[in-house]
């Protein structure tokens, strides 16, 4: 199921929320070394998703750079799930999310510099650049009965259309 999900198979995280994970002396660093190799993967995998994205739209407008953006926080969502699994030791989860906060708070100062060396428009960029990362503490990652994983903003009400 981790070869799945590193591979870019988002249906695997639902099979990976419901089982458990049993880990004994023989299978913990291995047990590790795979939710690590699986975590590598697919963060590599965003980031390419987010480059191409950039390099295919080439946003020119405001509106087109907040597309962009809007797209790379949604196709980071799988990899928060992941992070958070109940099966996934808390030691574990405090790390990768520890890491995935540096990765993308690095690729945000990133982009910030890029934009605060373009010319026009950059003052909206740059808020828009602001709400980019993983807010942590405005959004609460919540499992519901059947299984699914559902981000709730910081008000802890959802919109069901």
């Amino acid at each position: 199921m981790l070869n799945q999900f590193g591979e870019g198979n988002d249906e695997s995280l639902e099979q990976l929320n419901k089982g458990t994970f049993i880990i004994d002396a023989g299978t913990a660093s291995r047990f590790y070394a795979g939710v690590e190799n699986t975590y590598k993967k697919r963060k590599q995998k965003w980031l390419n998703k987010l480059q191409q994205s950039f390099r295919m739209q080439e946003p020119k407008t405001i509106a087109d750079f907040e597309i962009v953006l809007r797209n790379g926080k949604q196709n980071l969502n799988p990899l928060i799930v992941f992070i958070t699994l109940k099966g996934i030791p808390d030691d574990l989860k405090k790390t990768l999310k520890n890491d995935l906060e540096a990765f993308v708070e690095e690729i945000k100062k990133s982009l910030q510099d890029g934009v605060s060396k373009s010319a026009g428009g950059s003052e909206k960029m740059m808020i828009l650049l602001n709400s980019f990362g993983i807010n942590s503490k405005s959004e609460k990652i919540e499992t519901t009965d059947s299984g699914t994983t559902e981000i709730l903003p910081v008000t802890g009400r959802k919109i069901i259309f």
